[in-house]
């Protein structure tokens, strides 16, 4: 969950508040920070939602074990 939450926070810092600005080779300068954004950041969502999905995966899966152990079934 830790590792899906870097990698949202990183989607929202470095590609959304710039994603109507890139030019068309899919840059933006920022002239106050002097830093260069690239629209492929925009892959930064990729990760975030793999790591959510398996976070997601791996509690439903210990929910089950843990139900199962204890003789709980549904």
């Amino acid at each position: 969950m830790g590792a899906s939450l870097c990698f949202w926070f990183l989607y929202f810092s470095l590609y959304w508040p710039y994603r109507d600005l890139f030019n068309e080779e899919g840059r933006y300068f920022d002239e106050s920070t002097s830093a260069v954004y690239h629209a492929q950041s925009s892959l930064l969502l990729v990760p975030a939602l793999a790591f959510l999905v398996l976070a997601a995966g791996l509690g439903a899966a210990w929910r089950m074990r843990r139900q199962v152990g204890r003789g709980v079934a549904h």
